[in-house]
């Protein structure tokens, strides 16, 4: 693998792709984040295939230690990005009660379509245009690639204005 011979690859895949989504999976309970963090296990092995040291260890122990580290990583971040958006959900506050009756149901019908949002498009979408937090920003504070938060913005501003498009032609 050090030389990125495929092959060689693939049988290492092979033959240790079992044993860690199935340690993955106990470690994590969820089936989908266990074969996200094997997936980046995998890749980590394939770029750092020429650091591994055969006098440090065999390389399933090699491999199983990246993949303990991928999947920390993973629920860190996860549990990061839950508590920066209950946080931010918090800041959400309800109109003073002297607020005129419309603008207090449009704020409603929007609260009400932001939390129809999925979780991470919603993060999103509330740390830009409710925090004013540039893209990169977001990136950063949420571990996530700049362009999985674009298109988080996007998708959610997208199934915003077709919630509240909905809301308007109901009433």
């Amino acid at each position: 693998m050090s030389e990125r011979d495929p092959r060689a690859f693939a049988a290492f895949y092979d033959r240790y792709n079992g044993r860690i989504l199935g340690f993955l999976t106990r470690l994590m309970t969820c089936r989908g984040d266990a074969e996200d963090a094997t997936q980046d296990a995998f890749w980590q092995v394939w770029v750092q295939s020429h650091r591994y040291d055969p006098r440090r260890g065999r390389p399933s122990a090699w491999l199983l230690m990246m993949a303990r580290t991928r999947a920390l990583d993973l629920l860190r971040r996860r549990r990061a990005a839950r508590e920066l958006e209950a946080r931010d959900l918090e800041h959400l506050t309800l109109p003073p009660a002297d607020e005129r009756s419309e603008q207090r149901e449009v704020r409603q019908v929007t609260r009400a379509a932001l939390a129809a949002l999925p979780p991470d498009q919603r993060l999103a979408v509330t740390l830009s245009f409710y925090h004013a937090y540039t893209h990169q920003e977001i990136a950063e504070i949420t571990n996530t690639p700049l362009g999985t938060v674009k298109s988080r913005i996007r998708l959610g501003m997208g199934r915003l204005r077709e919630l509240l498009e909905q809301d308007q032609s109901a009433a």
